[in-house]
């Protein structure tokens, strides 16, 4: 008869060791990336040109995409061992294992004031502060396709989340897709008919370019004022663009999927 039931420690350990691999990945993609950069000063024709602008960008999104999944994998093994920690009130012998999510993601805080109070206040300081840093900077985490819109979001996620992979906590995916794929341990999702906060990421649908329906598009909200939702983005038909406030246009808001609202 097949064994049942889990060894916390175990399972714990396993999907940290996934998420450091998932690291590892990146951080070879990252190497590679520069090797291949630096061809064209040793390497010139259009031989060159395809291996570096065709065949890496090709093969890049592989491993990123590889480093994705693995970490999500790793997340959700460190996600059902601290569900069954919490389920059985075990709490595991091995320590510095820990949850793999940040402290306060998922939990109960016992906030003198009202949650969403603080939730507010903590995710206005907090974009704000990021802020400071984007507003002006051509953003491209992933180094795949220039300064795209998605970058703009995961770079601040991984501000938001010292040490989590954005593909853990967004999931990863084109700007539309991204609504669905991100993990709930660090997102609420607020319906298209809530109400947008300072510190939301904004997701919106496949919306038409030119008759043809587009990626989607996605920004940082930083306020809303008088009913207009104040962004910063970056445009992803520009991709050498860079970090610019906005708004969410009258053409997007039909297509808009939902707010995405870091959990405090």
């Amino acid at each position: 008869m097949a064994r049942l039931g889990m060894d916390v420690d175990q399972v714990a350990a396993a999907g940290k060791a996934l998420k450091e691999r998932a690291a590892e990945i990146d951080t070879l993609v990252s190497k590679l990336d520069g090797i291949v950069r630096s061809i064209h000063g040793v390497w010139e024709g259009p031989d060159s040109d395809q291996f570096v602008n065709d065949w890496w960008p090709e093969h890049k999104k592989t491993l990123v995409a590889a480093s994705s999944h693995v970490a999500g994998l790793g997340q959700s093994a460190l996600n059902n061992a601290s569900e069954q920690r919490d389920a059985s009130g075990n709490s595991g012998s091995g320590g510095g294992g820990g949850s793999g999510i940040p402290p306060g993601v998922g939990t109960s805080t016992p906030f003198q004031q009202d949650p969403s109070v603080q939730q507010l206040a903590t995710n206005k300081s907090a974009v704000d502060e990021w802020a400071l840093g984007a507003n002006g900077r051509g953003i491209d985490v992933d180094h795949a396709y220039g300064n795209q819109c998605v970058d703009v979001i995961n770079d601040y996620a991984e501000k938001r989340f010292p040490g989590v992979s954005h593909g853990v906590s967004l999931g990863g995916g084109n700007a539309y897709q991204i609504f669905d794929n991100t993990n709930s341990p660090y997102f609420d999702k607020i319906p298209a008919n809530g109400t947008p906060q300072p510190g939301d990421i904004v997701c919106i649908g496949q919306f038409p370019i030119n008759g043809v329906p587009g990626n989607g598009h996605v920004a940082v909200v930083q306020s809303v004022e008088n009913g207009v939702v104040h962004v910063l983005e970056q445009n992803g038909l520009n991709p050498t663009g860079v970090t610019q406030p906005g708004t969410v246009k009258a053409y997007e808001l039909p297509y808009v999927q939902g707010y995405l609202r870091p959990k405090a």
